[in-house]
């Protein structure tokens, strides 16, 4: 039994000249309204067999991949007595069936990145943050600031994080008083 669906899928080729079949491309495209010729409630003869549901469906065993795509049956392992199996007309599947391209998609994909025509639009308000932020470092260069990343309640290395004054008051975290100028 071949897969017609799997048939259709494009084919791929790495940078290394490997060949891959790509199984998330698309197989079906609908162009109009589906054309059902029948529906079937599997029966126990037919759990798991989308063999005999093509075979009692077209008289043969060759489209059971129709089948499953327009049913949205991915594992055909799940198919279970009860379940209404729609059957749409062959001409229909076949006319839906997309065709493949059979180029290099790691080049296309790769291509889409490296194009020169592409221009990132940058936000107005952006490019004036950049720029007051450029001006706000250089106001401020020679600043006694951290060279460390601490929250304001941890003190720097080397540095007690609370201190006991003469009047038995305490101030925690840095002592800002010997900041000032």
């Amino acid at each position: 039994m071949q897969s017609k669906i799997l048939e259709n899928k494009r084919i791929v080729k790495d940078k290394d000249g490997n060949v891959f079949v790509d199984l998330t491309s698309r197989s079906l495209r609908y162009n109009s309204n589906a054309d059902v010729i029948n529906a079937y409630y599997v029966g126990e003869d037919m759990i798991m067999r989308a063999d005999l549901i093509s075979q009692a469906a077209y008289g043969n065993t060759d489209n059971y991949d129709l089948i499953l795509k327009y049913n949205g049956i991915s594992n055909p392992f799940s198919i279970d007595e009860g379940d209404l199996i729609l059957i749409p007309s062959l001409d229909f599947m076949y006319e839906s069936l997309e065709t493949p391209e059979q180029e290099d998609a790691s080049e296309k994909v790769r291509n889409q990145y490296l194009s020169t025509s592409k221009q990132a639009k940058l936000d107005p308000k952006k490019i004036a943050y950049d720029e007051s932020i450029k001006q706000l470092r250089k106001s401020t260069k020679g600043g006694n600031f951290s060279s460390y990343n601490l929250p304001p309640n941890l003190a720097e290395p080397g540095e007690s994080e609370g201190k006991v004054l003469e009047n038995s008051s305490i101030i925690l975290g840095q002592d800002v008083s010997k900041n000032k100028k």
